[in-house]
């Protein structure tokens, strides 16, 4: 899952350096106010962790910046993280009023950060959508586990990132650079024919694991799709 996170506070909160940490959270760092409208329109994210310091963001400003960006259309979760300068309880309601999901403290543990995200997204996407079952193929998303009848696919990290973002956009050609962010967030990006070997090596994992018909389809110039296998295949 790709996510945003705005934080200034130095040294980073634990919480949010094991946040980037996870392997299945690219957690993309801004430490620009001015920054986030733009990466929130420009780019794909599941959530918004914002760190916000009263030295920088006045709550007034936080709660500003949270009207707009749910005005400019930003469908996704937001969560405040409290820094060690404490809001009060007239600036956490505001926030919760102006757009914010939750409002938390940076001591929490990472395991709990990410569990009430998820709680979140679910209620945001649906809770069907989290397990794509189609003819024996079933992808589970919250325990990013991808079964063949019964045969658990030993899909990687990045294999199961590269599925997920084509199953939940299933029937939509996504582009190989839309791809590419899905499964490094921006950062540290390798060539993108990096995604084709991706793709192959999930079909061949599928395939062996006695999936039949084709569900990854090849859309020549622009990218890949996910969708039912056709009565040809």
């Amino acid at each position: 899952m790709n996510v945003l996170v705005y934080c200034t506070q130095k040294p980073m909160p634990k919480v949010l350096k094991d946040l980037k940490a996870d392997p299945l959270m690219h957690a993309q760092i801004l430490d620009n106010l001015d920054d986030i409208s733009e990466y929130l329109q420009t780019y794909e994210y599941d959530g918004f962790f914002f760190h916000p310091l009263k030295s920088n963001a006045p709550p007034n400003d936080v709660s500003n910046i949270l009207r707009g960006l749910r005005k400019r259309g930003a469908a996704l979760p937001i969560l405040i993280l409290e820094g060690i300068d404490l809001f009060d309880i007239k600036d956490r309601i505001a926030f919760l009023n102006a757009g914010a999901d939750d409002v938390v403290k940076q001591e929490m543990r990472v395991e709990e950060l990410i569990a009430r995200f998820k709680s979140i997204l679910r209620r945001y996407k649906g809770r069907d959508n989290t397990v794509v079952e189609l003819n024996g193929l079933r992808v589970d998303m919250d325990q990013h586990e991808v079964y063949v009848g019964d045969v658990l696919v030993d899909l990687t990290h990045k294999e199961h990132d590269v599925l997920e973002c084509l199953v939940r956009n299933m029937g939509r050609v996504m582009s190989k650079e839309q791809l590419l962010f899905s499964v490094y967030g921006g950062m540290d990006e390798p060539e993108i024919r990096i995604i084709d070997a991706f793709v192959w090596r999930i079909r061949r994992k599928l395939r062996r694991a006695g999936l039949k018909g084709e569900y990854l389809y090849t859309v020549w110039g622009r990218g890949y799709r996910f969708d039912r296998p056709s009565k040809t295949d």
